[in-house]
């Protein structure tokens, strides 16, 4: 009788990596032959392995939700929240976590390649361009035993790396026909008869001290230009399917610069799009009156462009403001905010543009020019990289527009997005007014990242969140508590080990000896040695499983004669004889030879 001792090689018992060593595939070696007798058999002793649980992803989706923006919290008695969802200018956005092939009705996947499905999966929802693609989930383990322990979620802002050279290239015309051109970065009107009015797609504005700057000095004395923010457009609608007409179209934000009564100078005018007070189920373009006593920067009645020596105008991105501001000269270095925030607390709603919300989370420039040859150039543009061509939804691939994927898919816009331009800080007759959200200490916006993984009445719109359990956050429903915060990133840790699917038996088979085993899921003969059972002697599934082989089942050798053995190659398989993904670190097998009873 003999007891033979295999194990993968431990100067890699993390992840098994050297060729021929991993976890559930590897070779041993002896230095002198091992001598088996004629007429043997052969027996599995006792097994030691560390075994990770498997994830299933489903075809139909796995869903959670994500939050970002203002965290919501209980009020101390349990009644109500001290921010409500309507206070706020976000909406929880649904995930769903799926296979990579999608036309699979389910997957498998080890710890780590979850972790790198669920990276892919999740990044896809997060529609804000200064999170987009920011989010990397990665397996927890235990230093020393290197068991798995969860998952680690760590979301990061884009700061101000939004580079002011990116400007977009594409510009879409408002209407039929394309009546302007855009080169070196200059919008132009080249057509009497065609309309200059085009938006610019490639790149969403930074919220993060997102700069749009516009050099109007190739406007007439005696035209309107306008040069402003909007919202995507999808296919032919160019605006809000509750939006009331308006005589220039509708922008999100515009300056209008158009002439006096006496036809020789223009007024600078703000407008922004707002509910109507007289239709309160319509948004109208409603003017921003930046003029009068609540600030010191400008007089009691609009700028105008000439004789306020007016060269430059910009919007200025900070967290959720919307600034406008302008200069004088060639190469401007001081600017003029004339939509101060300063005296908040004494001016009216008209006086400042409204907040950005979800709606127009991507924003991007908007121009109209009305006199032929009449230019418009784009000094900077601080527009965010994300990845993609264009904000166009596309089937089955990550999209950066929460505004258009919603109207692409066929979303109720009036259900979904309607009713964030429609809350109070978009009233300008209501009298309550919301801060604008600011940038944090890393120049972040100062939002919250939350994850609803189940049905949340606090996070409402939250149905059918069922992810908890296997993210790792059992009995939980939101996740709004971060592990670390670390400048512009924030990390959350599974509090309870991730619940995996149940895994099949594991299969041990010794590949290079004359054994004949049957497996009739095959349809053939095999190697099989042994087989271990879902739990082990102390009835654990996952993490370090000890396994002792009470009642061990012999297999004949088939050998004649004597063989002599010199290597060992040992495989720990599914009932397909497929080498299973979910073993980490050392494994040891110990078999037992014997001689034939007669």
């Amino acid at each position: 009788m003999s007891l033979l001792i295999t194990s993968n090689d431990e100067r890699d018992n993390t992840t098994g990596s050297l060729a021929g060593q991993m976890p559930a595939s590897y070779s041993n070696y002896l230095s002198q032959p091992l001598r088996i007798k004629p007429d043997s058999q052969i027996a599995v002793h006792s097994v030691k392995i560390r075994k990770d649980p498997q994830f299933m992803l489903k075809g139909g989706g796995n869903r959670l939700y994500f939050w970002f923006g203002e965290k919501l919290n209980y009020n101390q008695d349990g009644t109500g929240t001290t921010i409500l969802k309507k206070d706020t200018t976000s909406n929880p956005l649904l995930a769903l976590m799926r296979p990579k092939d999608y036309n699979l009705n389910k997957a498998v996947y080890t710890a780590e390649d979850m972790a790198v499905q669920m990276t892919t999966e999740m990044n896809g929802y997060l529609y804000h361009p200064n999170i987009y693609g920011k989010l990397l989930v990665e397996p927890s383990r235990d230093d020393s035993t290197n068991d798995f322990e969860g998952f680690t979620y760590k979301f990061t802002q884009r700061g101000d790396d939004a580079t002011l050279d990116n400007i977009p290239s594409t510009w879409l015309p408002r209407y039929l026909g394309d009546g302007f051109t855009f080169e070196t970065n200059t919008f132009t009107k080249t057509s009497d008869t065609k309309t200059a009015f085009g938006l610019g797609t490639d790149y969403p504005l930074s919220w993060s001290n997102g700069l749009c700057e516009y050099d109007i000095t190739g406007t007439s004395t005696g035209a309107i230009s306008m040069v402003g923010l909007a919202r995507s457009w999808y296919g032919d609608q160019r605006e809000p399917s509750y939006f009331a007409s308006a005589s220039f179209g509708f922008w999100d934000y515009v300056i209008r610069l158009a002439p006096d009564v006496a036809g020789t100078d223009r007024n600078l005018k703000i407008f922004h799009s707002v509910v109507d007070e007289a239709r309160q189920d319509k948004m109208t373009m409603k003017e921003v009156k930046y003029y009068g006593t609540h600030t010191g920067a400008v007089g009691t009645i609009p700028l105008k462009v000439t004789a306020d020596s007016i060269d430059y105008v910009r919007f200025r991105i900070v967290g959720e403001q919307v600034i406008v501001e302008y200069a004088t000269g060639v190469a401007p270095d001081t600017w003029i905010n004339i939509t101060d925030t300063s005296n908040w607390s004494t001016a009216t709603k008209d006086n400042f543009c409204k907040p950005l919300n979800q709606n127009t989370w991507a924003i991007y420039p908007q121009i109209y020019l009305e006199e032929l040859n009449d230019s418009v150039t784009i000094d900077q543009f601080g527009g965010i990289d994300n990845g993609g061509t264009d904000y166009e939804y596309k089937w089955q691939t990550k999209n950066v527009d929460w505004w258009y994927t919603m109207n692409a898919l066929g979303e109720s816009v009036n259900r979904v997005c309607k009713p964030i331009d429609f809350r109070y800080m978009n009233k300008t007759f209501d009298t309550q007014k919301h801060q604008p959200v600011g940038l944090n200490a890393s120049n972040g916006i100062n939002y919250s990242n939350v994850m609803i993984v189940a049905p949340s009445l606090l996070y409402k719109e939250s149905h059918g969140a069922n992810t908890g359990t296997q993210m790792g956050f059992k009995n939980e429903s939101v996740v709004d508590t971060p592990l670390t915060i670390s400048g512009s990133s924030v990390t959350f840790k599974s509090n309870t080990t991730p619940t995996g699917m149940s895994d099949d038996p594991i299969y041990i088979k010794m590949t290079n000896l004359p054994i004949q085993s049957y497996n009739a899921i095959t349809h053939g003969v095999g190697q099989i040695v042994g087989v271990l059972p879902q739990a082990d002697n102390q009835g654990n599934s996952t993490g370090g499983l000890m396994f002792m082989m009470d009642d061990r089942l012999y297999i004949d050798l088939n050998n004649a004669s004597e063989l002599q053995m010199n290597s060992f190659d040992i495989q720990l398989c599914n009932k397909r004889e497929q080498i299973v993904g979910n073993l980490v670190g050392s494994t040891n097998v110990i078999f037992h030879i014997r001689d034939k009873p007669k």
